[in-house]
């Protein structure tokens, strides 16, 4: 955070220039490389799981609300990337460690629109092109994850004992 101040009874943060949104790359011609894939992914969970772990939820998770630095640095921010008033952005809720369910299925939604530039329909949350993620990639074992995931904790845990996410 650069600088925070209050106006008006409404509290505002400054932070550092982030010129790009993650709707800007799913929309963008060129695919993500597996590898650039694990890093915004495990960036978002662990925003995620920092949320959660201070008993709070986004709650209306996607693209448009993730921005992206030059040097690939992410930062979730509020659905409007105005002032953060007290009911603002988050909403505490009694999460106790574990993942939002709301949170959990927009992460979901966010990896499918990364991985093959749409969201899933139908309940079909898998890659469609087989040819850019086959059945044994790293990134479509990270899906099956979230679909059974509870908590954030487990998919970053997973992650790190196979390597699937930020050690691809």
């Amino acid at each position: 955070m650069v600088d925070c101040f209050s106006f008006e009874s409404s509290h505002y943060a400054v932070f550092q220039h982030l010129p790009v949104m993650l709707d800007n790359i799913v929309y963008s011609p060129p695919y993500l490389t597996e590898l650039e894939l694990a890093a915004a992914l495990a960036q978002i969970v662990k925003g995620l799981k920092y949320l959660t772990s201070c008993r709070l939820e986004h709650g209306s998770l996607n693209c448009s609300n993730i921005l992206v630095g030059t040097e690939g640095d992410i930062k979730i921010v509020p659905k409007s990337n105005t002032a953060i008033s007290r009911s603002g952005m988050l909403q505490g809720n009694d999460t106790s460690g574990s993942g939002s369910s709301r949170d959990m299925v927009s992460l979901l939604s966010i990896t499918m629109k990364l991985m093959q530039k749409s969201a899933y329909k139908n309940g079909a949350s898998s890659a469609h092109d087989m040819e850019r993620w086959p059945a044994d990639c790293k990134a479509v074992d990270f899906l099956a994850k979230i679909q059974v995931a509870r908590s954030f904790d487990e998919l970053l845990d997973s992650a790190g004992k196979k390597k699937t996410l930020s050690g691809w």
